[in-house]
């Protein structure tokens, strides 16, 4: 299966897949320990997939 690695995915996946919530996802983000979300237009916080999972990868 084909995966985009630039694909955004937005703030709820990206709880699910950290299992942490809001809160700490903004503490994390604001610290540093996260990559920031992209600013792509609208009103959603979104990240780019491998972002997150070089994150996740390097955790």
């Amino acid at each position: 299966m084909y995966l985009d690695d630039n694909r955004l995915i937005k703030r709820p996946k990206v709880l699910q897949l950290l299992s942490v919530s809001s809160s700490t996802l903004r503490r994390w983000v604001k610290s540093g320990r996260f990559p920031p979300p992209i600013d792509n237009g609208d009103a959603h916080l979104s990240w780019q997939f491998k972002d997150v999972h070089l994150w996740l990868s390097n955790r």
